[in-house]
């Protein structure tokens, strides 16, 4: 979605970026940032990233030689909103549960590489990106653990595999590159994804969002908070709840 010529998807370049952030000086004063967001049709989140890349920006542009005054200062942005609870829960398909059935496309699919990406994303609450960066000499599977040099939070980690997760990459097949997963990219996991969703008949149900089942599961699992923090990469804590979607039902069980 672009909003004052800048998409909220993207992050453009803080040299070409700096005549925008000053058009947008200039307007501000004559109509509020959320009432133009919401005329351009930006969701509540979609504002919340906007205003983050002209803040974020702001300092990029600052490090070129270019300071700006924070465009956003004494904006009030939306709070992160639209929390998704998509989980691969049992239902009454005759075809099985949804992860079954997910399962079941990902192995009919023509890339052989979005099976094992899948049920690694299920098992280590990995990122996308993080997945298709991973090199053979960052896992060790006898000490069973994966180290991400480099995360979106630009902090490394080294994250625990679990036994289904050292089967997947012990089946993989091995060569002199150094990707695990040679020649992927986001674009082509992401289109053999949404074949798979529809083979399946799931809709709804992100790539994303297996990160939420991965962390959801971990604490399902036991673990506390700092635990399931380690894996994920998780700084904030709101962030971690947003991406965690406990069962109201399975926690009554605990209480006896």
């Amino acid at each position: 979605m672009r909003c004052y010529g800048i998409d909220s998807n993207r992050r453009p370049s803080s040299t070409s970026f700096i005549a925008t952030l000053r058009r947008y000086h200039s307007r501000r004063g004559h109509r509020s940032f959320s009432r133009r967001a919401s005329e351009e049709g930006l969701r509540r989140n979609s504002k919340t990233r906007f205003g983050d890349h002209l803040a974020s920006l702001r300092g990029r542009a600052k490090r070129v030689g270019n300071p700006i005054l924070n465009p956003v200062h004494d904006i009030k942005l939306p709070q992160h909103g639209n929390a998704r609870t998509r989980r691969l829960e049992i239902g009454d398909h005759e075809a099985g549960t949804k992860e079954e059935r997910l399962l079941q496309a990902c192995r009919n699919a023509r890339n052989p590489y979005l099976l094992p990406i899948v049920q690694l994303a299920l098992e280590t609450a990995m990122r996308r990106g993080e997945l298709l960066n991973l090199k053979w000499e960052h896992i060790d599977l006898d000490s069973k653990i994966a180290f991400l040099p480099d995360t979106k939070n630009g902090e490394s980690r080294t994250v625990p595999l679990s036994s289904i997760a050292v089967s997947v990459l012990r089946k993989l097949p091995r060569s002199k590159h150094p990707n695990v997963f040679r020649g992927m990219t986001a674009e082509a996991i992401k289109r053999s994804y949404m074949r798979a969703l529809r083979r399946a008949e799931i809709e709804g149900l992100r790539f994303h969002d297996l990160r939420h089942e991965a962390t959801t599961r971990l604490f399902e699992k036991g673990l506390n908070i700092m635990e399931v923090a380690s894996i994920t990469g998780h700084k904030d804590l709101a962030m971690l709840r947003r991406h965690t979607h406990l069962k109201a039902e399975d926690l009554a069980k605990k209480l006896g």
